[in-house]
């Protein structure tokens, strides 16, 4: 029972990991894109 509950905490983990890196991924482009556009008066 022990043992069921480490693992599928540790795949929440590794999910909850992979999708904030792929946030990121998407994140850092996008603010890089619209950096300029918050220039504009």
């Amino acid at each position: 029972m022990l043992r069921r509950y480490a693992r599928a905490r540790a795949e929440q983990v590794l999910a909850l990991e992979l999708a904030t890196d792929g946030l990121h991924r998407l994140y850092a482009p996008g603010m890089a894109w619209l950096a300029p556009l918050r220039q504009l008066p």
